[in-house]
């Protein structure tokens, strides 16, 4: 161990009082990315022990030099318990009747979409880089304290929200558009010496006859392996993302109080200045079993903190502005998600269930049946068997998402979105089942019962989505049953849109419309109205 026999030389040494940092750490550390992957490769980065993640390293560095961080973070999960997992705590373990994904109370964080979140966190990153800028370009050692005081004055960020529904990918999409770097730590696999360090003791007076021992002061040993001691090749920085935050031990917790508000650790360690703290969590109630731990409100003023919600829009947006992933998910799926919201995230604890739909899981199973696609076109097979999606989609998003989804998907193969609605606007030119059914048949996938159970479930679904419907819609409607004539698919689907349009009951000129119908299929079938 060192000693420093004459405290004010350590000092002057080694960092400005004033400022409280090291002053000469960049020329004293350097390389600190390849540092990082070195100590992962040798060890040094403990591994994840033991759940989803297990086998990986607990702190890992995504280089924006090597490519698409979303690439990078999608790569190295996959293959993993946790890639494969809609709900990364325990999915069969919550006893909540459904977990919305938004916060449980209105007069509190507010409930954002992902594009909030990207401007919120962009706006922040950028107002920390142009203070940086203005660091690099003084050499007035006043004006930089005062511009340190300045950076510490922009609030780290804080991501609630319910499990699978993207928020890792938000950062990493950032990351992307701004050209950073991502250091993703994972919060349940933290301790506190990973942070603060193993504490060690420096001697500040030399031993004498009065005092044989010395006198020494404890401080902390931060290391170097970890957290960043510069900005990285071309000064790019980026952000430090601390995913599963609230899984942390308190201790970690703690630890993170200074770090959030004054950007340093103990008196030895300050983040360099292009680096932005992002944390991230479930809630409460995503895991009412436990293992949520209360983030104090010390720790909770230090962020800005939202609740992220996603949406089918947002979705879509998502893939169609990250590469690659256009290739990836059916194009019917981002449809379907359209028509059908309620399927885009279904968290039903109460059914027990290990698989549900999810934002992830939606993109895992597109994954997984582009797999497929390609391993029958290579052997030469054009058309791949409904059971064979079936199950990879089940697999993924659980069997009723699937089946509702590859319902939906038989019909959209051949007819647009916007055409649904025109049973109830243009019922001469709406689709009937005839119009399609025979290519469908012939390809051997389903029979025309199924094609055109898919059809009037996916018509009776868009009508929910209109506006609320007049009795001329609904003469409409009854104007195209007519051509479909089919008793019995006929019957159901009067049924239903009564279910779904109660108050047309009440209505005379709809009545008159749907009435006959309703009597003739009903005696038809054996069914009473």
């Amino acid at each position: 161990m060192k000693k420093i026999y004459n405290f004010k030389e350590f000092v002057n040494e080694s960092y400005n009082v004033d400022e409280g940092v090291l002053s000469n750490i960049g020329s004293k550390i350097s390389q600190w990315a390849k540092q990082l992957m070195t100590a992962v490769r040798n060890g040094i980065i403990r591994m994840i022990s033991s759940g989803p993640k297990k086998g990986l390293p607990a702190y890992v560095l995504f280089n924006s030099d090597e490519g698409s961080i979303s690439d990078q973070v999608e790569k190295f999960y996959r293959g993993t318990p946790y890639y494969d997992m809609n709900n990364i705590n325990n999915p069969s373990g919550m006893d909540e009747a459904v977990v919305s994904q938004e916060w449980d109370r209105a007069d509190d964080v507010p409930n954002s979409s992902p594009d909030e979140i990207q401007s919120d966190i962009k706006r922040s990153i950028k107002a920390c880089l142009q203070i940086a800028d203005q660091m690099d370009a003084t050499s007035d050692e006043a004006e930089k304290i005062i511009l340190q005081k300045e950076l510490r004055k922009i609030k780290p960020y804080f991501i609630y929200g319910a499990p699978g529904i993207g928020k890792t990918q938000i950062v990493a999409k950032i990351c992307d558009e701004l050209g950073l770097n991502l250091l993703n730590c994972d919060g349940l696999s933290a301790e506190p010496v990973d942070f603060a360090g193993v504490p060690k003791v420096i001697d500040i007076e030399a031993p004498s006859a009065e005092n044989p021992l010395g006198r020494g002061v404890t401080r902390s040993n931060v290391s170097a392996d970890i957290l960043p001691y510069d900005n990285g090749k071309g000064g790019k920085g980026g952000i430090l993302f601390i995913d599963e935050f609230n899984r942390m031990p308190v201790e970690v917790q703690k630890i993170f109080i200074l770090l959030a508000q004054q950007r340093r650790l103990g008196v030895n360690y300050e983040i360099p200045n292009r680096w932005y703290i992002v944390g991230a969590g479930n809630r409460k109630f995503d895991d009412p079993k436990g293992g949520i731990v209360d983030m104090g409100p010390a720790l909770q003023d230090r962020f800005e903190i939202v609740n992220l919600v996603t949406n089918p829009a947002s979705l879509r947006k998502y893939v169609e502005t990250t590469p690659g992933l256009s290739d990836i998910f059916l194009p019917e799926l981002l449809d379907f998600l359209d028509f059908d919201a309620s399927w885009f995230h279904m968290n039903d604890p109460a059914a027990k269930k290990l698989k549900f739909p999810t934002p992830r899981a939606w993109e895992d199973a597109s994954r997984a049946v582009r797999r497929v696609l390609q391993e029958y076109e290579q052997k030469g097979i054009s058309e791949v068997p409904h059971s064979v999606l079936a199950r990879e989609f089940q697999k993924n998003v659980g069997r009723d998402a699937a089946v509702m989804f590859l319902d939906f998907y038989k019909i959209a193969k051949d007819i647009p979105v916007k055409e649904l609605a025109l049973p109830f606007t243009d019922p001469d030119r709406a689709p009937i089942p005839s119009d399609f059914s025979g290519k469908t048949k012939k390809s051997g996938t389903t029979n025309r019962t199924d094609y055109e159970h898919a059809l009037f479930t996916a018509i009776l679904r868009k009508s929910t989505e209109l506006p609320k419907l007049t009795s001329t819609e609904a003469c409409n409607f009854a104007k195209w049953l007519r051509r479909v004539n089919s008793p019995e698919l006929g019957a159901m689907a009067i049924t239903s849109f009564f279910q779904k349009h109660p108050h047309l009951l009440e209505d005379f000129a709809t009545m008159e419309c749907l009435g006959p119908l309703a009597e003739q299929w009903g005696s038809d079938i054996g069914v009473e109205f």
